[in-house]
């Protein structure tokens, strides 16, 4: 159960620095964001940052 949670959370750490990736443009603020994900999405929600374009354009690599 441990081992799942583990990769639950780095599969959402991931997603969020991929996401981070797209909205900054820039490796250094993609670590941050996996560092602190729900800081990072905290931050995108109240500040509206984050939509469901920019995330679709994220994972846009998965559809091809």
């Amino acid at each position: 159960m441990r081992a799942i949670s583990t990769l639950i959370w780095l599969a959402f750490n991931l997603g969020t620095a991929v996401v981070g990736h797209k909205i900054h443009g820039s490796i250094f603020w993609s670590v941050m964001d996996f560092i602190f994900s729900p800081i990072a999405w905290l931050k995108w929600l109240i500040c509206q940052e984050v939509n469901l374009t920019i995330i679709k354009q994220a994972f846009a690599f998965l559809a091809q």
